[in-house]
């Protein structure tokens, strides 16, 4: 049952810096005002 803990708190994280990576790519390409999946400065 550790590993599905493991793999259940593993997959929760992941979720959450999943949504937080959309969140923060969406506000950046709103800012820009330009597409969140072509970065205009690398």
């Amino acid at each position: 049952m550790r590993h599905r803990r493991r793999n259940r708190m593993a997959t929760t994280l992941l979720a959450r810096c999943s949504t937080a990576g959309a969140r923060l790519a969406h506000g950046l390409g709103r800012i820009h005002g330009g597409h969140p999946a072509i970065p205009q400065h690398a």
